[in-house]
């Protein structure tokens, strides 16, 4: 890596950034910057919070993280039970990590782990979207149907199967309505035949597209034919909202909007702000359950995972 590219980037034509109030960050030279985009749609409530300042500030003077395989703690519980009250009765388990791509990462193996425990292992394969993006991590990115990202790594991706994007506004030959949900249905529906349902894994999705599309949601009825076709097949729904959960789509999970509960969702964006590095895979109680009877543990989980100041600024 090039001397002057100590982070992997043009780090030296980058404003050095030195305080942020609200919607707006201000360099070193005084200039002020309107952070419309929240950075990486990550700084929903501004920069500067005091209230999540005082938070984190207050748990850092009594400790800052105790390691999850030893020690919880009051944030943490406290957190996960909010969590899995706003998600609903249908959710029961939680694996905390650091972003978004861990979160899908996980869901990913949790997936696994549940077939396995099931006596399925041979349900491996995932089916994904185009122009979708799930994360930066390999399993991540390879349920990513974002092409210029992939390219690199095209060789040490794990084999997805794609359908085609949920996109009303560049719709699957111009179709719309209830013509373009019972198309993509009815392809989703062939994919998961020509793999053979016994060797499918899940459907990932995003509710709302986002880095590989703009915040588009799919058109009205979607999710509640995918949860149909995937039923029928006995596959999982893995919701990835680290875009549009907690809280940004008008209810806790975008997908309430459709009365449909995934069997596993990743969230990461909006849990702690951009604060401190924060996100969740949260599992449906069957799933959980189904892994813990059959492993004792759900076999995903970092460092950090469920860090005790990262959960007091969630909080």
């Amino acid at each position: 890596m090039s001397a002057r590219r100590p982070v992997g980037w043009g780090m030296e034509a980058l404003p050095r950034i030195v305080r942020g109030e609200g919607s707006y960050l201000y360099d070193a030279d005084g200039r002020r910057y309107l952070d419309g985009s929240g950075g990486p749609a990550a700084f929903s409530i501004g920069h500067g919070n005091r209230e999540v300042n005082a938070a984190i500030a207050r748990q850092l003077e009594q400790v800052a993280c105790g390691y999850r395989y030893l020690f919880t703690s009051e944030p943490l519980e406290q957190l996960t039970r909010l969590m899995l009250a706003r998600c609903g009765p249908q959710f029961g388990h939680i694996v905390y990590s650091g972003s978004g791509s861990e979160a899908v990462e996980s869901a990913l193996k949790v997936a696994l782990q549940y077939w396995d425990a099931r006596g399925l292992p041979g349900r491996k394969r995932f089916i994904a979207r185009e122009r979708s993006y799930h994360g930066n991590t390999l399993g991540a990115l390879s349920v990513s149907g974002f092409l210029e990202r992939r390219r690199p790594f095209e060789g040490s991706l794990l084999d997805v199967s794609f359908v085609s994007a949920a996109n009303a506004y560049r719709p699957l030959r111009g179709l719309a309505g209830e013509q373009l949900v019972a198309a993509l249905a009815d392809e989703l529906d062939a994919s998961i035949r020509a793999a053979g349902p016994e060797r499918v894994a899940a459907f990932i999705f995003e509710p709302v597209v986002g880095a590989a599309g703009g915040a588009v949601p799919a058109p009205p009825g979607y999710a509640q034919a995918v949860r149909a076709v995937c039923d029928r097949h006995a596959v999982l729904i893995i919701a990835d909202e680290v875009m549009s959960g907690a809280g940004r789509c008008g209810t806790w999970r975008a997908l309430e909007h459709d009365g449909v509960a995934p069997d596993v969702m990743a969230v990461g964006k909006g849990l702690a702000g951009g604060y401190i590095p924060l996100a969740a895979t949260i599992l449906r109680k069957e799933i959980g359950a189904t892994i813990l009877s059959r492993h004792g543990a759900i076999m995903t989980g970092h460092t950090y995972s469920g860090h005790t100041a990262a959960c007091a600024a969630a909080l």
